[in-house]
């Protein structure tokens, strides 16, 4: 769980940083961290103490992948890394689904 932790804090520190190149190559960053998140939580082992904390964990990433999608929609290779947060967003669904039950 505190992966997912320092994964989050990673993700919310980096779409914070300076504008311009580094903003392209933090959105590549970002994009990487989301796509480790579902991957980390599937590797997990079912814990209904933890399941509260997890769900958590997942809104929280989901809406950061959300966020990182709208703004790549306006970027000029938005189309390559609008499917690579397609699938990362599709990822947090399905996982959400099957570990929070909504």
């Amino acid at each position: 769980m505190r992966t997912i932790t320092i994964l989050i804090a990673s993700a919310l520190s980096n779409a914070s940083a300076t504008p311009g190149l580094a903003a392209e190559s933090t959105l590549n960053n970002d994009i990487t961290v989301a796509r480790a998140i579902p991957v980390t939580v599937r590797g997990q082992p079912d814990n209904a103490a933890d399941n509260d904390e997890t769900c958590r964990a997942l809104a929280a990433s989901f809406y950061e992948s959300v966020m990182l999608r709208q703004a790549a929609a306006g970027r000029v290779d938005g189309a390559r890394v609008l499917t690579a947060l397609d699938s990362v967003i599709n990822a947090f669904k399905d996982l959400f689904g099957t570990r929070c039950g909504g």
